[in-house]
């Protein structure tokens, strides 16, 4: 698994800092906690001070937690310096963690990353979603349980993904948070695979 470790700051709390794990972009992850705070509670909106894309990030957010001090409201009493000493001191233990971000534009890297008709598959509990990707077309086309193409085709994995949730009745935030290349797997030398892995 891979994502984000981000670390934002709010001027109301200058001796903390908030750090977490996201898959989103830690620019979606802040717009969204930003989105989310009552002004009248935080009058003051959180900062971007510091991200990082990496292997397993929940490990490494294990190591700061052992490091730093935690309030019971995931903020980490510390300095920025410090948190970049601590993943320094992790990412010389464990070189391998470091990731390669994904592109700016994410479903243009996927689609450079799929073959020509690869399998694409989404999964919520017993219901299978399966399509392939038309190159061609540059589409997700869908096709029935019994393996027949359908009418159906989706411009993005986000979408095909979105779709299936509506269907299966899960709208809310399975369908406001989904990102197409996290929840869709392909098949690649008969195995099923995360498409970014």
């Amino acid at each position: 698994m891979t994502g984000y470790i981000y670390c934002f700051s709010n001027e109301l709390f200058p001796s903390y800092l908030k750090i977490g794990i996201c898959k989103k972009t830690p620019k979606e992850e802040l717009d969204d906690l930003n989105s989310s705070i009552d002004s009248n509670v935080i009058p003051c909106e959180y900062k971007h001070m510091y991200s990082i894309y990496v292997h397993k990030p929940k490990s490494i957010l294990k190591y700061l937690n052992d490091h730093i001090t935690v309030s019971p409201y995931h903020l980490y009493e510390t300095t920025i310096d410090r948190v970049k000493s601590l993943l320094l001191d992790y990412i010389v233990l464990h070189p391998k963690c470091l990731a390669v971000e994904p592109t700016k534009d994410k479903e243009e890297c996927i689609k450079n990353r799929l073959e020509h008709n690869q399998k694409i598959r989404h999964i919520i509990d017993e219901s299978v979603w399966k399509g392939r990707f038309d190159k061609v077309a540059n589409e997700v086309v869908c096709y029935d349980k019994d393996g027949f193409r359908s009418r159906t085709t989706y411009k993005t994995l986000e979408r095909f993904a979105k779709q299936h949730y509506k269907d299966c009745g899960l709208d809310g935030d399975y369908r406001k948070n989904v990102i197409g290349w996290n929840v869709c797997e392909m098949k690649k030398d008969g195995k099923w695979i995360e498409i970014m892995e």
